[in-house]
């Protein structure tokens, strides 16, 4: 969706909404390598936001996003899963307080995948 809108399609441009949706289909399938691929979107995101904030204003990660992904990291069946979802952790951590972003852990980070 990105890349149409960079292609000059001006209806289409991703907001946290539609990153959100997509990452959400990843953390909720049971295929292989669907963790890795909602940690992709969120790292494409956090990028996209932190390269030029006014202009992905509307690609601000929040909290929602991480939970979503360290939910598909709790419940997926990769062998450094537990690894990827704590480094998801100690990011939103860093984010918050060195970078200012709302991302701040909650009930639902702490408790993901039970």
């Amino acid at each position: 969706m990105h890349e149409l809108y960079q292609s000059g399609n001006s209806c289409v441009k991703p907001n946290v909404v539609t990153y959100g949706a997509v990452i959400d289909s990843h953390a909720k399938s049971s295929m292989p390598g669907n963790a890795a691929r909602a940690d992709e979107l969120l790292a494409q995101m956090i990028h996209l936001h932190q390269s030029d904030p006014v202009a992905h204003s509307d690609l601000r990660p929040n909290t929602y996003s991480f939970n979503t992904v360290i939910n598909a990291w709790a419940k997926s069946q990769e062998y450094d899963s537990a690894d990827k979802a704590e480094e998801m952790l100690r990011l939103m951590e860093e984010l918050s307080s060195r970078h200012g972003m709302d991302v701040r852990p909650d009930a639902f980070t702490y408790t993901a995948g039970k």
